[in-house]
């Protein structure tokens, strides 16, 4: 026994479990420190992306969900849907969201579910940006934004909505009917305050599509109109801090149907008969990719690369660089009916099989199904959607069970802005007078 004011000895033991206490305790310290550093950073990044106190505010709560939603645990794919027709499969926050005739479904990346939405639209469409979905009614009057906890707003216009389209950091594009324009687009901060207004004229014509850099104050929109007697796209590059129009570009004879950035300086668009690059500062075309009197079946869009599925003939994929030119040509089975570009291959969604390919052009495998592939959808994993049912795609031979709708390889997520869903991006239809 220890005399009285005299400290014990301690063993060699036991001053080698205080100090890696200590260790642990410094750790967790430093851990704390980094997330609240981190935190800050994302709120400095936030406020500097919005320019708005309102609207960063707002998006605390994506920030906050996001960080329970990681922390939490998830049974994994594969998951059952529910689900039947799929409109539109978009991802988000490393899950996705995916839209049916009644249904909106939102997952986590851990396949979760998170929310799931009976939306009664006639004619629903989502438009994803970040963390957050907006679902509306096209030719309806309600936009809703969503995020993956909760509805955050509910807004109802005069005129009936055409399209939406969000950007990466949450601000809201609406475009509506108006009754003495050709229609009239409004932005809205990720607060749903009023950011931005652009009344396009009969010249300029009525918005098809939209699509935000990722700045999230420059846009550019592709409008349709009919001059000397054949339909004639025009862009528009616009900018929240400017009243008057940046740029403009026109495509005489041809219809667009999609709208990519291709980082901070190009824009993508594809049109029925042809694609095209333009300066986003001055609205000059860089490229072209003609498409030679074939038909354009599906377009993805990853990064700076692109894929097209043109039929005429033998069915190829097209697989092309910032510059529009080729980096392979593939020949695609006859029942080809998608095309899903990533940042490593080129898959083809068949009749009842999907097949993939490398970048330039050699197939690297091919898996069949039971039921024809919905959709494929790189996410923080590879997803196919599938009778129903989402999977974790792998390789034949990798997979591991996966009941009925094989498994695909695994990929890094796709980049923002990138259309890789393997449903093509739905058309805003033109109002009809």
């Amino acid at each position: 026994m220890a005399k009285p004011g005299i400290p014990p000895k301690h063993s060699t033991t036991q001053l080698h479990t205080a100090r890696l206490k200590q260790i642990r305790q410094a750790r967790r310290a430093r851990r704390a420190r980094s997330f609240l550093l981190a935190l800050l950073a994302a709120v400095l990044a936030v406020l500097w992306f919005t320019g708005v106190y309102g609207s960063s505010i707002a998006l605390i709560g994506d920030l906050w969900d996001s960080v329970r939603i990681s922390a939490a645990s998830g049974p994994g794919f594969p998951q059952k849907t529910g689900l039947g027709e799929l409109y539109q499969v978009e991802e988000l926050a490393g899950g996705f969201a995916a839209l049916a005739q009644k249904d909106l479904v939102v997952y986590s990346a851990k396949g979760t579910q998170l929310r799931s939405i009976q939306h009664g639209y006639a004619r629903p469409a989502i438009a994803v940006g970040g963390r957050r979905v907006c679902l509306y009614n096209r030719s309806g009057y309600e936009v809703r934004v969503e995020s993956r906890s909760k509805t955050l707003y509910t807004k109802t216009f005069e005129q009936p909505v055409l399209f939406c389209a969000m950007s990466p950091g949450g601000s809201l594009a609406v475009v509506t009917r108006s009754a003495r324009y050709a229609a009239e687009l409004t932005v809205y901060s990720p607060g749903m305050e009023f950011r931005y207004g652009w009344n396009p004229t009969d010249t300029e014509g009525i918005p098809l599509r939209a699509a935000f850099a990722a700045d999230n104050r420059r846009l550019v929109v592709g409008c349709l109109t009919a001059r000397e007697g054949q339909v004639c796209t025009g862009l528009y590059w616009l900018d929240t801090r400017r009243d008057q129009v940046a740029a403009s570009a026109s495509a005489p004879g041809s219809t667009l149907l999609q709208l990519h950035w291709l980082g901070s300086d190009l824009v993508l668009a594809v049109y029925d008969d042809m694609a095209a690059v333009y300066d986003a500062a001055t609205g000059e075309e860089t490229a072209r990719y003609s498409y030679g009197g074939r038909r354009l079946v599906s377009a993805s869009v990853c990064g700076q690369m692109t894929a097209l599925l043109l039929a005429g003939g033998v069915q190829r994929i097209a697989v092309l660089n910032a510059s529009l030119e080729p980096a392979a040509s593939i020949p695609a089975a006859s029942s080809a009916r998608k095309v899903v570009l990533t940042r490593t291959a080129a898959y083809s969604l068949e009749s009842e099989a999907v097949r993939c390919y490398s970048l330039t052009g050699e197939e690297q495998w091919s898996q069949a199904l039971q039921s024809p592939p919905q959709a494929l959808l790189p996410a923080q994993e590879l997803l196919l959607f599938c009778a129903g049912q989402v999977s974790e795609m792998e390789p034949p031979g990798e997979a591991l069970g996966t009941a009925g709708a094989g498994g695909a390889q695994r990929e890094a997520p796709a980049e923002a802005g990138s259309d890789a869903s393997g449903l093509d991006a739905p058309l805003s239809e033109a109002p009809t007078e």
